[in-house]
């Protein structure tokens, strides 16, 4: 496994996120000592049944991936909302409580 490969797959499993790579390889090397390969993957949190499909639609050496997936909305991750937290605001609504 490469070291980007490692590092993707540590960063992933760390926050908990999902790594989806189609089975086929999406670039194909017009050299022949090069062998073809997985440049294409997605990482998501939340999502399910995601599916990885390599199309080999074009005459290109690097294929377009499609990925398919289904929302679940009744279920609530915690990876898919961002908070931000408004200092200024806190800090005045404390400052008057507590007077």
């Amino acid at each position: 496994m490469a070291q980007e490969e490692l590092s993707s797959s540590n960063f992933a499993r760390n926050c908990g996120f999902c790594i989806s790579a189609p089975a086929k390889p999406t670039r194909i090397p017009h050299h022949h000592n090069a062998r073809p390969s997985v440049i294409d993957f997605a990482m998501s949190s939340g999502l399910s049944n995601i599916t990885a499909e390599t199309m080999f639609d074009l005459s290109s050496d690097h294929n377009p991936v499609l990925y398919t997936f289904t929302f679940d909305f009744n279920f609530s991750y915690s990876h898919n909302c961002i908070t931000f937290t408004n200092w200024n605001k806190f800090q005045l609504l404390l400052h008057s409580s507590v007077r």
